[in-house]
Formats: structure tokens, C-alpha cells, sequence
């Protein structure tokens, strides 16, 4: 680059590579010498969604601005407090803010229950089924997922490969050319394939798991349907998965923004009354427009009535509340089964039978499953919090206790629910 005959006129560089003192010295040398024109910042939602813990050098290229050179910033994904964060990052005041809406018509968004054991399985069936012949990606939680499940594909002759951040260079070059080469149909990664991508022909696009935000979904599910024609956004959802988020949440210095961001992925996936792809406009900040028309939520025979639950939430908190005094180790599992009166082993030598919450409102969830859906709503609400115990690298352990109920006993705030 410090060559005066480079031949080069773009660099594509890592942020992590942008801060190193070898590179700093490099654009001094092209600064004096009048070679630097433009800085610009693709993926620019990573200053956010990243660049607080994860990847910390995406919130340092604000160093950038001392050469006083023209600065973009590109995303496909932000909210304007992900924009105000940006501008900020990248100390760019008062800048000129160019936004198209990110709703993209082609992309049909479907949620699926989610199999609590056999996923893998469940998603051969849905490429075989739906997909058979057609091109995809298969999103992963784990890097090990992404083996097994190229495996499960393989087994039922789907031509397939795999692609996860700690295999070697040369294997995930080769991998990834495969898949980009039309060489195989589909490709099973983790959401360090992706960024950057633009191949024509993907029709259809799977998470296996939970992704950790909206903003992620959104970006990853995007890369279908490129060349505007349908794309099918499958995601498989148990509510249980948020476990594996919640144990990396854990883990961070500051941990409140990734909540928020995982509590509003699981609201788009526990909500049933709002067009999957209105409910993103809202995310968004952007006007909803008219529904889809071909999401699983316009697609059922009717939309759920929204209701005022707030009673049945205090009531369920106060619950949770007389339960803790007999156990302070309490499983969502224990709160719902008490809450409809089981008289279960485990809830009665325990003495949980003895609450005045015990069977309270049966007739008005009628089974464990609808108060075990509505606890986990109430759960990413905030009103109910998740503490989690790792047992090991693929278990968790979560028990409940009390969240922010301050406004919603004292009636300032009001709980609207669909059942």
C-alpha cells in the first residue's frame, strides 16, 4: 500500500486490523502523501450490536476521523438508538442519515415449534419436504451443530456442507466456494458465514435455534431471496433455547442491552397477532405498511384477541412470590404446575399445594401449557427473571425469581396478552 506504484485503489481491512500501530502507521504515510480519499464502514450495526463486548475494535474506528477524510457508514439493520450509537462510535456529528425501509416484500417469515429433542431431524424433513432440490442455508447455534446437522441432511441425499469460524482457513474457503458454486444445495453454518454474502438463487433460509437478536435474524434471513424473487424464513423456536443466549448474556460486563435485544426476538416469536413482517417495520421505526399476506401469522384461520391480562399477572407473580418462601431454587415447571393445581409428587412434597395462588386460575388457562406460555411471556417482559446455572457446555439450569414489578403493583402498567 505505501508503494507509490500500488496498484490497489479499494482496502478491505478488520477492525481489529484498523487499530494495530502497523496499520495507524501505514494511513499516516497515505495521509501526508495526499493517497487517502474515503473511509467507509460496512455492517456498521456491529458498532452496536458487537463493539461493546464481543468485537471492541468495531467501537474504536472513530480514530479514523483524525485524518479528516469524507466517512460512510452502512447497514442494513438499525434502529435509531443503534444509529445514535453509531454516530457517536465513530464520532460523526450531525450526519446526513439516508434510510430506505428494510421490509422486503420477497421474504416470507414462518415460525415453526421448535421439536424439543430431534430438531436437526425436524429440519431434514423441512428441506426435504418444502425445499427439496433448492437452495438454502441452515443457521446454527453451535459449531458443532453445524456438522451434525450437514450430516442429517447427507443422510437423506440432500448434497450439502458445512461452515463454522474454527475450522482451518483452507476448509472453509473450500467449504464456502462449494456452496457459492452451486457445487452443493445447501450450507449449514454458524453466523460467521454470511456477512457480505450476495448469491442469487437462495431460496430458502432456516434457524435452527433462537437467534440472539432481531437485528441478527433480520440480517441473516436477508440473505435469501437476493435476486427478488420468494424466499421462505423458517425459524424454529422453543422458548427453552433463550438458556444458551442468557448463560453468554451472563458472562458479560454489561449485560442489560443484549436482554433487551433477545427479549425482542422472543417477543416476535411468542406474539400472534401482528404480521411477521409489520412487527419488524414496528422493531424498525418504520411505517407497518399492509400485511404480508404470507407469513404463518396472516396465514391462520384467525388473529388472536388481545386481552387485559394484568390481573393474571399479579396474580402469578404473587405466586411466584409465596413458592420462593418454601423454595428459593424455583423451576418454571414448579410456578405452572402449582398455578393449575397439579397434585404431582413433586409440587405436593413440597408443600407448594399449600399457597393461596394453588390452582387459582385453572379455568382460566385450562391446561399447564397455557400458563406455562404465559409465565415465559411475562418472563421476557421482565417481569419474571431467568437465573441461569450452567452444568455443563450444553446444559443450563434456570429458576425463577421476581423481575421489575414495581408499575404492575401498583397498576401502572397494563398486561396485554393473546392466548
Amino acid at each position: 500500500m505505501k508503494q507509490p506504484n500500488c496498484q490497489y485503489q479499494f482496502v478491505f481491512v478488520s477492525p481489529e486490523a484498523v487499530i494495530t500501530d502497523s496499520f495507524q502507521s501505514c494511513l499516516d504515510t497515505l495521509s501526508r502523501e495526499k493517497r487517502l480519499n474515503m473511509f467507509v464502514v460496512d455492517e456498521a450495526h456491529c458498532v452496536d450490536t458487537w463493539g461493546k463486548d464481543f468485537r471492541p475494535a468495531y467501537q474504536q474506528l472513530g480514530i479514523l476521523r483524525k485524518y479528516g477524510l469524507p466517512f460512510v457508514a452502512l447497514t442494513g439493520t438499525a434502529t435509531k438508538q443503534t444509529m445514535q450509537t453509531i454516530s457517536v462510535a465513530l464520532q460523526m456529528a450531525n450526519p446526513e442519515v439516508l434510510r430506505l425501509p428494510c421490509r422486503r416484500n420477497n421474504l416470507c417469515f414462518t415460525l415453526v415449534s421448535k421439536q424439543e429433542t430431534k430438531a436437526k431431524d425436524q429440519v431434514a424433513q423441512i428441506v426435504c419436504s418444502d425445499f427439496d432440490g433448492l437452495c438454502g442455508i441452515v443457521y446454527c447455534a453451535r459449531q458443532a451443530d453445524t456438522i451434525e446437522m450437514a450430516f442429517e441432511l447427507k443422510e437423506k441425499d440432500v448434497l450439502v456442507t458445512y461452515y463454522h469460524a474454527g475450522m482451518e482457513g483452507g476448509e472453509r474457503i473450500r467449504n464456502a466456494s462449494s456452496w457459492l458454486e452451486d457445487k452443493v444445495n445447501v450450507i449449514c453454518c454458524t453466523n460467521a458465514f454470511g456477512m457480505g454474502i450476495d448469491k442469487k438463487g437462495v431460496r430458502f433460509v432456516i434457524h435452527l435455534t433462537l437467534p440472539s437478536s432481531l437485528e441478527d435474524y433480520i440480517q441473516e434471513s436477508g440473505r435469501g431471496g437476493r435476486d427478488g424473487d420468494y424466499c421462505s424464513c423458517v425459524l424454529l423456536f422453543r422458548f427453552g433455547n433463550r438458556s444458551f443466549h442468557l448463560r453468554n448474556i451472563a458472562s458479560l460486563p454489561s449485560n442489560e442491552a443484549n436482554l433487551s435485544l433477545l427479549n425482542s426476538i422472543t417477543d416476535f416469536c411468542m406474539q400472534r397477532s401482528l404480521c411477521r413482517q409489520q412487527f419488524i417495520a414496528k422493531y424498525f421505526e418504520e411505517e407497518l405498511g399492509d400485511s404480508c399476506k404470507c407469513c404463518d401469522i396472516c396465514h391462520k384461520d384467525r388473529i388472536e384477541e388481545i386481552k387485559d391480562f394484568t390481573l393474571h399477572a399479579k396474580n402469578v407473580i404473587e405466586c411466584l412470590s409465596q413458592l420462593r418462601a418454601l423454595q428459593p431454587k424455583l423451576k418454571l415447571t414448579d410456578l405452572a404446575m402449582t398455578y393449575m393445581g397439579s397434585k404431582a409428587k413433586v409440587i405436593v412434597t413440597q408443600g407448594f399445594h399449600t399457597v393461596a395462588q394453588y390452582g387459582k386460575e385453572k379455568e382460566q388457562f385450562y391446561n399447564v401449557s397455557n400458563i406455562t406460555k404465559f409465565i415465559q411471556f411475562l418472563i421476557f417482559k421482565g417481569f419474571i427473571n431467568e437465573n441461569i446455572q450452567g452444568l455443563e457446555e450444553r446444559m443450563v439450569m434456570t429458576y425463577l425469581t421476581c423481575g421489575n414489578v414495581a408499575d404492575l403493583v401498583d397498576s401502572r402498567y397494563q398486561v396485554l396478552y393473546s392466548m
